[in-house]
C-alpha cells in the first residue's frame, strides 16, 4: 500500500526488511504473516527500534489502534533519538481515535518540541487542542503559527475552520471550510472527518436539511472510521432533536 511504501523511506532497510516489504508489496505475504514476522523481530531485537516502529505503523494501517498505541507510545516514552516524526503522528492519532485526548496532546507536544518545523505535527496539535473547551485557548494561541504555513493542505484549512467554529466565529470558519472542501482529496485519510466538520458547521448555521444530507452520505460510507461514525451519529441526533 502507499502508506507501507512511505515507511520504507523512513527506516534504514536491512536485507530481511527489504524482503518482508517486497513480499508484502507483491501480495505474497498476508497481513497476519507480516505482523507475525515483525512481532518476532521486535521481540528478538529490542534495541533495534525500527522493528517496533514499523510494527506500530502496520497495526495502525490495520486499524488496530490499541496495539499501535501500545507499541508506539512505548518507543516515545524511551530514548526518542532516531524515531521518525511519523511515529509520533500515528501514536497521537491512535490515542485520539481511542478517545484519549490528553495522551494525544502530550505526544504531539513532545513531537512539536522535537520537530518544530513539521507542519503535520503542528496542525494535528492545534486540531486536538481545539476539541476541548479547556484547551481551546491554547489552540487559538497557535493560530498565527498555523497561518504561516505557506502551502496549506485541506487538513490545515479544516483545522483553521474548526478552531474558529469552536470559538463561535462562524463567518471566518465558513471561509476556511470552503477552502478545505475545495482542496479536499476524497480518498485521503481524514477526508470523511472533514466532511463531518463541514456538516456540523452547516448545522450551526441553521442549514439543517443540508447538514442532515451530508451526515447521511457520510454514514453510508463503509470506509468511515469508528470515530467518524460516533461523531456523525451524535450530530444526527442533534439534527433530529432540532427538527
Amino acid at each position: 500500500s502507499s502508506s507501507l511504501k512511505g515507511v520504507q523511506h523512513a527506516l534504514d532497510p536491512s536485507p530481511f526488511y527489504r524482503m518482508v516489504v517486497g513480499l508484502k508489496s507483491a501480495g505474497r505475504m498476508a497481513d497476519a504473516e507480516l505482523v507475525g514476522a515483525l512481532e518476532h523481530l521486535e521481540s528478538q531485537y529490542p534495541d533495534d527500534k525500527r522493528w517496533a516502529e514499523y510494527l506500530g505503523m502496520v497495526y495502525f494501517e490495520r486499524k488496530d489502534m490499541v496495539r499501535a498505541l501500545n507499541v508506539l507510545s512505548s518507543l516515545i516514552a524511551g530514548d526518542t533519538r532516531g524515531l521518525t516524526a511519523r511515529s509520533f503522528v500515528l501514536a497521537a492519532e491512535a490515542a485520539r481515535i481511542e478517545g484519549r485526548f490528553g495522551e494525544s496532546i502530550d505526544i504531539l507536544k513532545k513531537a512539536h518540541a522535537l520537530y518544530p518545523d513539521d507542519h503535520k505535527i503542528l496542525n494535528n496539535l492545534v486540531y486536538v487542542l481545539a476539541q476541548d473547551p479547556s484547551t481551546l485557548d491554547d489552540a487559538k494561541s497557535m493560530l498565527p503559527e498555523l497561518e504561516k504555513i505557506p502551502e496549506k493542505t485541506f487538513h490545515v484549512y479544516d483545522t483553521l475552520a474548526t478552531v474558529h467554529m469552536k470559538d463561535g466565529r462562524i463567518r471566518e470558519a465558513k471561509q476556511y471550510m470552503d477552502e478545505a472542501l475545495k482542496a479536499l482529496k476524497k480518498d485521503a485519510y481524514s477526508a470523511t472527518e472533514v466532511r463531518v466538520n463541514a456538516a456540523e458547521m452547516l448545522f450551526n448555521m441553521g442549514e439543517i436539511k443540508e447538514a442532515e444530507k451530508q451526515i447521511k452520505e457520510i454514514r453510508a460510507d463503509s470506509e468511515r472510521s469508528d470515530l467518524v461514525d460516533r461523531r456523525a451519529s451524535r450530530l444526527l441526533k442533534r439534527i433530529e432533536a432540532e427538527r
